[in-house]
């Protein structure tokens, strides 16, 4: 059947076939009412396109209705479909209900009352009960699960109830499939399976993480610093006490850093290629026995502490950084609060102007999960170490102590300066400004201002978890770009450090080269092998 119609002229066909059921036999006629459109009735018998044949009749409109003005008209084609629908029985509907009280609500709620957590607990309770308002008593999703739109206003048939429902339709729709809950989901969904990814790393690792890498020295080679302003920080005075020179440079304790993930049968060997033999003095055994002391109250945190008898006996407490899935979940511990405000205030219209209150916000998040933040609160025996070593300071063991670390054992480097009143470097560690509060104890703002300092590389994540406090360098990462982990390597800092601030008084390292791609270093006055002989002739002495 071939039309010609419009939007109101549906109606109109609608109201007349109803009432006259019997024209539907011989094909559908329509009235429109005065200045309306035309229809024109033919039957096809199977024809595709436009107008009909020369069976086509023309038949005389009744009164109300338009003569036909012209020979020819456009047409549309009415399209049938047959499509079934199955729905779920009440007994059904009922069973998913019990399940999804069960599962997702009495069994959550009863465990986080079993272990004690009862602030998130009541938390739980009330978002829950708001989650089953909205999912139980809403209109729109009522109205889209018993899938009819006949409580609208109107009289059933007219066009207002016909716009109505429409109107109806449209606000489900938008309700309930709108492309902004699409996306949330997405993102639940994405870090839901990133920590289950996590979980399972972590599940399947071995215990032992320590590295067995060692660095190949070159001290007849050196770089010279590159005539710029690149890093005005390239070497440290006020505040830090020297590592044996008038100022420490800035290389030393991104080495340092880097040196926490080192296997302690290498690492006093690594010192002494570095800052020359003895000079830097490897105290694992003073570690040891401190963490022997702990007994039960061990954490999984791992830490150096190198002395430097030429400096005053310098204290550095080196702690190491995420090397396995277990860490990185307590990264995400730490620092997850800190990190899903920041993304809140990077997505609100002018949201900076809640920096001011959201360490606080970020405090009210921590204290609900304080259970299993305090379980992975790694800072609290390395803050316990330094205040160890500092009543040690006191009957003049040692000089001045200092905290340095890479990555996790950044920001723990850190909230332990903070703590403690020491200074800190970290090496591409996350921050601390909106998440002091969440702290035990808390730090303030002024003590990370005047304590701390940061490396951070570009394209390096880790660094920009949390807001960076006052003092911080950013150092250029010469990672490719397709590589998202690249520019966190603490090696490929170091070596941007030495490359662009010179090596001063340290050796260059062949792994700068072979490894990231740096220029070949110069050699030094009456050295006559060159860079590539004296790489070659040390990989093979260690091999």
């Amino acid at each position: 059947r071939i039309f010609l119609m419009s939007k109101d002229l549906v109606l109109a066909q609608s109201e007349y076939l109803d009432n006259n059921p019997d024209n539907t036999a011989g094909g559908a006629r329509a009235v429109a009412e005065p200045e309306e459109d035309i229809v024109v009735e033919a039957e096809d018998d199977g024809g595709e396109g436009g107008g009909g044949d020369d069976q086509a009749k023309q038949e005389t409109p009744k009164e109300g209705a338009f003569e036909l003005v012209g020979d020819e008209s456009e047409g549309i084609f009415q399209v049938w479909e047959t499509y079934r629908t199955t729905n779920v029985t009440e007994r059904m509907c009922w069973i998913i209900f019990g399940l999804e009280f069960v599962l997702l609500f009495a069994w959550p709620l009863a465990s986080l009352f079993a272990i004690g957590n009862y602030a998130t607990s009541v938390v739980f309770f009330f978002v829950a009960l708001f989650s089953a308002l909205r999912t139980y008593f809403n209109a729109a999703i009522v109205l889209e699960e018993t899938g009819t739109l006949d409580l609208v206003d109107g009289e059933k048939g007219s066009r207002e109830h016909w716009q109505n429902m429409s109107r109806v339709s449209t606000i489900v729709t938008k309700v309930t499939r709108s492309r902004g809950r699409e996306v949330w989901m997405s993102i639940l969904v994405f870090f839901l399976v990133a920590f289950l990814g996590l979980l399972g790393l972590a599940v399947t690792q071995e215990g032992d993480t320590s590295n067995d890498f060692e660095f190949t020295y070159l001290p007849d080679f050196e770089y010279v610093a590159q005539d710029d302003l690149t890093y005005p920080t390239c070497s440290f005075g006020k505040g830090l006490d020297a590592l044996g020179n008038s100022t420490t440079d800035m290389a030393d304790y991104a080495y340092l850093a880097a040196l926490a993930y080192r296997d302690p049968t290498i690492t006093q060997s690594e010192l002494d290629q570095w800052f020359g033999e003895n000079n830097a003095l490897d105290n694992q055994t003073y570690v040891n026995d401190y963490r022997n002391t702990l007994g039960a109250d061990r954490s999984a945190v791992s830490y150096k502490l190198i002395t430097f008898p030429g400096a005053d006996n310098l204290a550095m407490v080196c702690i190491r950084g995420t090397t396995n899935a277990w860490d990185a979940l307590t990264d995400a511990q730490l620092w997850a609060a800190a990190a899903i405000f920041q993304g809140l205030r990077g997505l609100l219209p002018l949201g900076d102007i809640w920096t001011p209150i959201l360490h606080r916000m970020v405090n009210v998040v921590s204290w609900l999960a304080s259970e299993s933040i305090d379980r992975v609160a790694f800072y609290r025996e390395t803050t316990a170490f330094v205040q160890y070593l500092q009543e040690a300071q006191k009957g003049g063991t040692f000089g001045n102590i200092q905290v340095t670390g890479h990555s996790l054992g950044g920001g723990l480097s850190i909230i332990t300066g903070a703590q403690t009143g020491v200074a800190a470097v970290a090496l591409s560690g996350p921050n601390a400004l909106l998440s002091r509060d969440s702290f035990n104890p808390p730090v303030t703002k002024e003590q990370l201002n005047t304590l701390t300092f940061n490396i951070i590389p570009d394209r390096d994540i880790v660094p920009r978890l949390d807001d960076v406090a006052k003092l911080n360098q950013h150092i250029r990462c010469t990672a490719p770009q397709n590589d998202f982990v690249g520019c966190h390597d603490g090696r490929r800092s170091l070596c941007e450090i030495v490359y662009s601030c010179g090596t001063q008084f340290r050796p260059a390292l062949c792994d700068c080269v072979t490894e990231f791609g740096y220029p070949e270093p110069t050699p030094k006055a009456g050295v006559t092998k060159t860079f590539a002989e004296e790489c070659a002739a040390l990989i093979d002495e260690k091999e």
